[in-house]
């Protein structure tokens, strides 16, 4: 979920829609998910370059700032 958040945030910021995929992805994971809560995602790329674009994704139940 994470990798496709990214993802979105990469087009949405891309001028012209091109291939993209993942060369790296890290996640640190915090806590797990409760079971049957929902798990929401915000992904924002934050840097584009030439070749290669950086996102800052978080997965959460409610708060954004409680990942």
């Amino acid at each position: 979920m994470l990798d496709a958040a990214s993802g979105a945030a990469v087009f949405a910021a891309l001028t012209d829609w091109l291939p993209i995929e993942t060369l790296d992805l890290r996640i640190d994971y915090l806590r797990a998910a409760e079971p049957g809560r929902d798990v929401m995602a915000h992904a924002t790329c934050y840097k584009l370059g030439k070749n290669v674009a950086f996102t800052r994704a978080v997965a959460y139940h409610e708060d954004e700032a409680d990942p």
